[in-house]
């Protein structure tokens, strides 16, 4: 989104209605069936999402910039509204919906390890910024 508006996760408070694919967000009315809000085609598409990863999710008719995220987790229900653009990124699609396209993407796992204190083998291997060469601290 160079250039334009900042996008960001609008995070909203949500409670069900007597319609099962009804919600009450913020005091607007969400059809996760039809893709409206308040009886307005707004919503381009629905997710639902357990524990990272995606297990439902809608696309309604149209060309509408609005998605809506649904979370469960421990439990918790969080929504959210978020603009395409987002939705589409590689860190929501990565990160929330545990999406990976192995065409794209290779997952690589990681373990970041915090030292405390400062030894003499860190001060002699790193800068200010630098990662330290611990194979020479054996």
């Amino acid at each position: 989104n160079l250039g334009g508006p900042g996008l960001n996760y609008n995070m909203l408070q949500c409670k069900p209605l007597a319609v099962r694919h009804q919600l009450n967000c913020n005091g607007h009315i969400f059809d996760l069936r039809s893709g409206q809000v308040d009886g307005k085609l707004r919503l381009d598409g629905a997710v639902q999402i357990r524990v990272g990863q995606q297990v439902g999710g809608v696309n309604f008719p149209g060309q509408q910039v609005n998605m809506f995220q649904l979370a469960e987790i421990d439990q918790e229900q969080i929504a959210y509204l978020l603009h395409r653009d987002l939705f589409q990124s590689s860190f929501n699609q990565l990160f929330h919906l545990g999406h990976t396209d192995n065409s794209l993407f290779e997952m690589i796992y990681m373990m970041i390890i915090r030292m405390h204190g400062f030894s003499d083998c860190n001060r002699n291997n790193a800068g200010a910024n630098q990662l330290t060469d611990l194979s020479r601290c054996r």
